[in-house]
């Protein structure tokens, strides 16, 4: 076998892995589409972030959110199953090494003081049980474009031109 052709084998295998995770990621909450960058100064406000707050970003995609939050001093962790959204992670200064290549699912939320998400509104009734089962009183939570059915927030973010944003607390 050549090189071309082994060189050739190993990105279409990468190709495929990466679009196999795209897919699981879209069927599992989420396809990949980043908070437009206007909105992170909008969430940072909005969350009322405190130095040494423990901040998850679940579905945190390629870890703006998470490198504003450690920016304004949180304990900041994102959790992101795609991998070409995590490796770009790993590209953003303030985000290096603090995405984690995990399903947020299977990731434990009690010691959250603050938590962010943009998913489908298809998964908000799990994640709402999610929430409710394993956030202790006082989380914070923001939610981009949708809100959470059957909870009020206590403040909702109106920009012209950009989709709201919706703060609830536990």
């Amino acid at each position: 076998m050549t090189a071309s052709v082994l060189v050739g084998g190993a990105l279409f295998v990468l190709l495929m892995v990466t679009l196999v995770t795209f897919a699981y990621a879209g069927l599992r909450a989420a396809p990949w589409v980043p908070t437009r960058t206007g909105d992170v100064e909008r969430f940072v406000r909005m969350a009322r972030l405190r130095p040494g707050e423990r901040f998850y970003d679940i579905g945190c995609g390629d870890g703006r959110l998470v490198s504003a939050a450690a920016h304004a001093g949180a304990d900041a962790v994102g959790f992101e199953c795609s991998l070409l959204p995590y490796a770009l992670s790993w590209l953003r200064p303030g985000a290096r090494g603090r995405v984690r290549y995990r399903d947020f699912w299977h990731q434990p939320l009690h010691d959250a003081d603050v938590i962010y998400c943009w998913l489908m509104p298809g998964v908000y009734p799990k994640l709402k049980a999610k929430f409710e089962r394993e956030c202790r009183p006082g989380t914070r939570i923001v939610l981009y474009v949708w809100p959470m059915e059957g909870w009020a927030p206590h403040e909702v973010d109106i920009a012209e031109g950009s989709p709201k944003l919706y703060a609830y607390t536990l």
